[in-house]
Parts: C-alpha cells; structure tokens; sequence
C-alpha cells in the first residue's frame, strides 16, 4: 500500500507534536476501538509526553480490546485544546466525534489528521487526509501507516506489532469485515498474515467477538427465531421483522451491530438457521418489503437491509 505522498509529511508532524488526541466516532465498534488504541499505543511508544485517547466507553462485548481510561466530556474538550495534533479515526465529519462535540475538533488550534476509509470525505477540513476506500478498515489503514514509518525498523515492528498494537489491530480488522466475509482486499490478507507472523492470536480474537453473547442478544433471537421465522415449503424463510416504535413483543437490542428491532424507521433481518433464501415482511399488512430484493442468509452472516438499501453488515 503506497503512502509516499504522507508519509513524509506524517512522520515530520509526528515529530514536532509532543501533545497528541486520537478521536474515534461516537458508539465506537471494534474498528473504532482497535484503530484509535493501536495509535495510542504506538505514540506511547514513542515516548509522547501526552496522549489522550478520547473515546466514549466501549459496550461490555467489546469491553475485552483495551480496558485502558479514556477521555470524554469536559476532560476531553480541555485535552483538544492543548493538544498539538488531532488524529480523527474511522469517521470523517467532526459531528459524529465520540466522547466529545464536534466543534471542539474544529475549534482547537492543533493539526488535525484524518485515518479513514469511508465515502465522501471532507479533505479540506484536515490538515493531512490519508482516506482509503479500498481497504477494509481504519485499523487496516493504521496497519499499514505504522508499518511504513517503522521501515527498516524490523526490531521495533516485531515488538508493537507482537503485543498489544498488533492485538488492537487485529480486531478492529476483524470486526469491519465481519471475519473476513465482506469488504476483505488481498492487503486485508497480507495485514491479517503478518499479524499472525507475529505471534496474535486469531483464535482467541474469534472466541471474544463470535462465542460470547449477552443474555438480551441471545433472548432477543430466541424470539425472533421461535415468533418471526416461518419456512415454506418451497424453502423460502420468511423472517417478519417490525419497526421498533411499533413492536411490542421484545424491546429493541440497541448496541450497534446486534439490534433487532431498530428505531428511526430502519428494518433488519438477521441470523438465520442455516443458508436459506430469506424474504422480508411487513408485521403489519404482509407486505414484501423489497420485492425484487432477496438476501441469503445463515448463522454468522448478519444481511441488513436499511433506508431500502441491502447488503452485509459491517459492525
């Protein structure tokens, strides 16, 4: 992955600063949490004299990347504004900051530097903009940023991408490709290959994020599956999923990635018994929501269908 355009520029930035905030957005997901903490990690390593990883707390399924204190609120605003640069991960308009109002990003004095990898970004609100849409993650783009300022540093790439940067790196990457099962590029692979080089530990990785469940989530699609779900007999499964606002069988999961019954108007289907063409329907008046649409869906592949627009979701 070519950076030869910033790198220099980064690096150059990295070294002035000596006061730096990493911000991610707001309900942060894995990517959110393992982008902004590999970043932390690395500054640390430096020798920073300060660096505020500002975060809103992670949800308790996701509780085991860092267990690091992170900055919010009234902390955070006072740590933007003496900060000397301002690295904004996986998310690219100040609004959606977490632990913070977005006009305290725009308002500090500090060099702001934008890691992320979604549509649309708005270059000219930052003073370096590294925004990749082809790569699968903010953690995958840090990856590779980190990798390419440590060139030739072969001791010091084993030993943070080894440890806990690595670890932080890895899950980020994992969660936004839903395990390798969406939005997975061959330097998706060559980063998940090096880190287990390294020594990370996939499989414990994959036992944190896929074999633990709250109890709400696994009521939550008890009840789905027992009250929602009807299978024809031509094989098609039917899951009648209704807005939040109007069910009242079973209150909205709202962690991001795992609701079932979501407010602001949105539909889902999710987790299916095994591989099945799935049709959604109106609770309502039966309705097939999107009739020339139709999605496959199977335990472990979660298909989201939002604002009328299908595809796989990426947590």
């Amino acid at each position: 992955m070519d950076f030869k355009s910033v790198i220099h520029p980064l690096a150059s930035l990295i070294e002035q600063s000596d006061n730096i905030a990493i911000v991610t957005h707001e309900h942060p997901d894995g990517d959110a949490a393992g982008s902004s903490s590999a970043l932390a990690h690395y500054f640390r390593h430096l020798g920073k004299s300060q660096v505020s990883l500002i975060r809103e707390p992670l949800p308790s399924t996701l509780s085991f990347i860092d267990p690091h204190p992170t900055l919010y609120g009234d902390e955070a605003i006072e740590a933007l504004k003496s900060a000397d640069v301002i690295f904004c991960t996986d998310f690219c308009d100040p609004n959606r900051a977490g632990g913070v109002p977005g006009e305290a990003i725009e308002m500090s004095p500090a060099k702001k530097v934008l890691i992320d990898h979604h549509v649309g970004a708005p270059l000219e609100k930052f003073d370096l903009a590294i925004s990749r849409t082809d790569v699968s993650s903010a953690s995958e783009l840090v990856y590779f940023i980190i990798k390419r300022l440590l060139s030739g540093l072969q001791k010091e790439k084993e030993f943070l991408f080894s440890g806990a940067c690595g670890y932080y790196l890895m899950v980020g990457m994992t969660t936004d490709t839903n395990n390798f099962a969406c939005a997975t590029y061959s330097s998706t692979l060559r980063m998940a290959s090096d880190l287990v080089n390294y020594g990370i530990n996939r499989d414990e990785i994959i036992s944190q994020l896929y074999n633990n469940y709250r109890e709400n989530r696994v009521r939550a699609m008890a009840f789905i599956l027992s009250e929602r779900l009807e299978i024809r007999e031509d094989g098609l499964a039917i899951l009648k999923v209704g807005r939040a606002r109007r069910a009242g069988e079973h209150p909205a999961i709202h962690r991001q990635g795992e609701s079932f019954l979501v407010p602001k108007g949105r539909w889902e289907c999710r987790e299916g018994l095994r591989t099945l063409e799935a049709r959604l329907l109106c609770p309502h008046d039966g309705t097939d929501l999107f009739p020339r649409r139709r999605a496959r869906i199977g335990i472990g592949r979660k298909v989201v269908y939002r604002d009328g627009h299908p595809g796989i979701c990426r947590n």
